[in-house]
């Protein structure tokens, strides 16, 4: 299989002066993590995913910071529908599920008990980058065991800053020291995106704010 059989063609790009809150929304709306940044008809760059999550929520002084809502209790925030997968499941397996459900991390079991949490970057990092073979590699081996997770009582602003500190992009939620929930960087950028909404679609449906074009 070569890059040109699986590349996204036309591109999709998004002026330079376009505001990082525009370029959050067309990425949601298209369902792509990265997007490419024009000047004229000329590609001059690419934002993903990861470089909202650094300027949203990451940042000191990111604008999470100033939603009242992030000092709510996670139990607001949080998906309680926990997908998960076999340790025994191999990478194919697991790459399916993912793909299956539009998300990019799995808690992994072992005779029904949660033991651990494998993302999108273990299977790059820890499988694929490695030559190994994905029909054979099981979840377990790539998992990672020692997980990071947080009380369901404690708020949104403390997840965040959580996430921030171990630079990671999934939270398991427990409750009783049970999971019960996981919240996600998309779930904190949507945040955002949703107090942002009726800026963004005056613009759309006043003209003044153009959609992301093909190229």
């Amino acid at each position: 299989t070569t890059v040109g059989q699986i590349m996204a063609s036309p591109l999709l790009s998004i002026p330079s002066d376009r505001l990082m809150l525009d370029a959050s929304h067309f990425m949601e709306q298209h369902g792509i993590r990265h997007l490419c940044v024009s000047e004229g008809e000329k590609i001059v760059g690419l934002i993903s995913v990861r470089d909202l999550v650094k300027h949203f929520v990451y940042a000191e002084k990111g604008p999470i910071r100033d939603l009242d809502d992030v000092y709510q209790p996670l139990s607001v925030l949080m998906r309680r529908e926990i997908e998960t997968i076999d340790r025994e499941a191999t990478l194919i397996t697991v790459a399916k599920r993912m793909a299956d459900k539009r998300i990019g991390a799995l808690m992994v079991t072992q005779a029904g008990e949660m033991v651990g949490i494998v993302t999108e970057r273990d299977l790059i990092q820890k499988g694929i980058a490695h030559n190994q073979d994905p029909s054979q590699v099981r979840a377990g081996s790539v998992m990672t065991q020692t997980l990071i997770d947080i009380d369901i009582n404690r708020t949104v602003h403390d997840a965040s800053d959580l996430m921030a500190e171990k630079h990671i992009r999934h939270l398991p939620i427990t409750e009783n020291r049970t999971i019960v929930g996981i919240v996600s960087v998309r779930d904190l950028m949507r945040m955002i995106s949703v107090r942002d909404r009726p800026r963004f679609l005056n613009q759309r449906s006043s003209g003044s704010s153009p959609t992301a074009g093909s190229i």
